[in-house]
């Protein structure tokens, strides 16, 4: 019977096993940095032991360890991961991945390993979403302005959208270069902001949502934040 916190320390950065390698001993820490692409989790998977990492192999004349990670969240089935093995007595790393050991030489080459570890040596990063027009990567970063009757603020929860005729630069003379629909699109949801009719559709997935208020004088309040993971 596993007797949790005790078992955990003395076999960490590995789960217990029912016979432990006596190099187990030697490592110290493990830190694995995995960086994940700008997508939505997979729901089905939030409640289950989908987060899983491995040690498969160890090649000691290289000073450089092999791992095998699991997301499945984000479609991580058999992600592979190398990570220097590092003296402990020469600290850490403060970024990327590192195995910590007090004696190199006392690591034996394996190949072929599937020794599980603790789940908290994973560190996962996620990029940046990347925007795209016309096939052309648009610059990392989101500007929140005025703009043709409508007046754009921060707010804590996300960005607020006010809308009304007399707001913002006023109405639009002339189609801005550029912007166009597909007339499938066309007439779908919102049927006209900043004077423009048939232009603009909204629409928000998870973790974002779109909240649409109406008030007096044909006023429109939209507020677009992110939902609580």
């Amino acid at each position: 019977m596993l007797e949790s916190l005790k078992d955990l320390y003395v076999s960490y950065p590995f789960l217990p096993v029912a016979e432990k390698p006596a190099w187990f001993n030697h490592i110290k820490d493990v830190r694995l940095t995995v960086v994940l692409d700008a997508a939505n989790a997979i729901s089905e998977y939030k409640n289950a032991n989908n987060v899983r990492a491995w040690l498969t192999a160890i090649d000691p004349s290289n000073s450089v360890a092999t791992f095998k990670v699991q997301c499945l969240h984000f479609g991580i089935t058999d992600m592979e991961v190398t990570a220097n093995l590092m003296r402990w007595e020469d600290g850490s790393p403060s970024i990327g991945s590192y195995t910590l050991v007090d004696d190199i030489s006392q690591l034996p080459a394996i190949t072929d390993a599937e020794y599980e570890l603790n789940p908290d040596v994973l560190l996962f990063m996620q990029k940046a979403p990347v925007m795209y027009y016309e096939n052309q990567e648009m610059p990392r970063a989101i500007a929140v302005k005025k703009g043709h009757n409508v007046m754009a603020s921060l707010t804590p929860n996300g960005i607020e959208l006010f809308g009304s005729p007399g707001v913002g630069e006023q109405r639009y003379t002339k189609l801005p270069q550029g912007l166009y629909t597909y007339d499938n699109k066309k007439s779908l949801g919102v049927s006209s902001i900043n004077g423009m009719q048939n232009m603009v559709w909204l629409t928000a997935s998870f973790p974002t949502k779109i909240q649409t208020e109406s008030n007096a004088g044909n006023r429109v309040t939209l507020t677009i934040s992110r939902e609580k993971l």
